[in-house]
């Protein structure tokens, strides 16, 4: 019984690590953003996320699930 907690302990262990890097990554991907974003003209970044939005508008719109 007591290799089975070890091992449950282990699995436990190296999700925990996994979720670190997973965030660790997703903090490194938004600081690159913001280093994006200080080079952009605001006008710029409304008018990309404006079309980005439209895409994703037309493509639930225009999908056949």
């Amino acid at each position: 019984m007591s290799p089975t907690k070890r091992q449950h302990n282990d699995q436990i262990s190296i999700s925990n690590n996994h979720k670190k890097r997973k965030l660790e990554h997703q903090n490194l991907s938004n600081e690159i953003l913001y280093e994006l974003f200080e080079y952009l003209d605001s006008y710029d970044i409304y008018k990309g996320f404006y079309n980005l939005n439209r895409r994703f508008q037309n493509l639930a719109i225009n999908s056949n699930v």
